[in-house]
């Protein structure tokens, strides 16, 4: 984290899920940044177009136009207890190392195939109000 505190702003989420850079450099807490979006009334990652950790180690985000926002994985705790690596029904889930959705059928398994490290997945949900209800 320091190097990049000390370096260039680093993106952190791209089109609603994490970016391959903070993947690739693990800098993304989870915790840390969950409570950055919800400080700024975001309920889900699909609203978020980007974010960027600044060098000074603030979050800059750029959300969705309302008729942009797409399903994304939530960022409110009591949201995020319901993992699954079997589907309960058919949806839209989100990768919960990454927040890449996909449309999945129930009883069906899947592992993420943008961060490849992932096969659970939270419920998405799709609010496009920049709070939670």
């Amino acid at each position: 984290m320091e190097d990049i505190l000390e370096g260039e702003p680093m993106y952190i989420i791209r089109d609603g899920k994490v970016s391959k850079e903070a993947l690739k450099n693990k800098v993304l807490a989870g915790d840390e940044f969950f409570a950055s979006l919800r400080f700024q009334n975001f309920s889900h990652m699909g609203q978020v177009k980007a974010a960027i950790l600044e060098t000074s180690g603030e979050v800059s985000i750029l959300p969705f136009k309302d008729d942009e926002v797409k399903p994304g994985l939530p960022v409110w705790p009591d949201l995020l207890h319901n993992m699954y690596k079997v589907m309960p029904a058919d949806g839209v889930y989100a990768c919960y190392t990454c927040g890449s959705t996909k449309h999945m059928a129930r009883d069906e398994k899947a592992d993420c195939t943008f961060c490849k490290k992932n096969n659970v997945w939270i419920e998405a949900i799709s609010e496009v109000k920049k709070e939670f209800v």
